[in-house]
Formats: C-alpha cells, sequence, structure tokens
C-alpha cells in the first residue's frame, strides 16, 4: 500500500505509511497534493491510481499471523532438535519453554482476525 496515490476525504494523496497492525482509526499516513501529511483510517481511502483496490486490513493481519505461526514453529522445532543439557535438572527448563512455545502457537492459531 505505500506509494499508492488515494483519495483521502476528496483529496488526491500518497500513502507514505500503512500500519495494518495497529489500530484501524488511523492505519495510514497520507501526504496530501498540498504537501501537509495526515493520518486516516485505511478503509477511508479510495484508490486513484488505477492498480486495482488497496489491501485490506484483514489480508494483512491474517498475513501476519500466518508469518507468525510458522516462525514459533520453526523456533520449537530448533529448541528440541539443538538443546543441550549444560547442568543435570536443565530438562525441566527445556519442557517449560517447550510448553511455552506450545501454547503461543495454540493462542496465535486460535485468534483469527
Amino acid at each position: 500500500m505505500k506509494g499508492r496515490k488515494v483519495l483521502a476525504r476528496g483529496t488526491l494523496g500518497t500513502v507514505m505509511q500503512w500500519e495494518p497492525l495497529s489500530s484501524g482509526m488511523c492505519d495510514a499516513l497520507v501526504t496530501l497534493d498540498d504537501g501537509s501529511t495526515c493520518w486516516f483510517a485505511s478503509r477511508e481511502l479510495r484508490p486513484a491510481d488505477n492498480l486495482g483496490p488497496l489491501p485490506s486490513r484483514h489480508e494483512a493481519q491474517e498475513a501476519a499471523r500466518i508469518k507468525t505461526i510458522a516462525q514459533l514453529k520453526a523456533i520449537r522445532e530448533a529448541h528440541v532438535r539443538d538443546f543441550h543439557k549444560p547442568w543435570q535438572g536443565m530438562e525441566y527448563g527445556k519442557a517449560i519453554v517447550g510448553r511455552a512455545l506450545d501454547e503461543a502457537i495454540k493462542t496465535v492459531e486460535k485468534n483469527r482476525t
């Protein structure tokens, strides 16, 4: 979405920054053609560059959720594979961290936007 030409409340401008994972009330920083810069809700913006519809917050949030799950699973696999026991009793720490990673994965998978 960054760099797209948009209509923001009837005025042409360019999206300078888009924060789809933040509050939806003001997630797009737009520099208007008159030189002023203002935050807008992306749902208020309309495309003005003939490049098709603007991406939705839901699509961006879903992509971020999928990426987070993949990263957490990779960390979990590395935790199991690469764990070394430097002292006796350390396996209990491995179990605690492993359970925490499993719960994080379950929580992110369950919380669809």
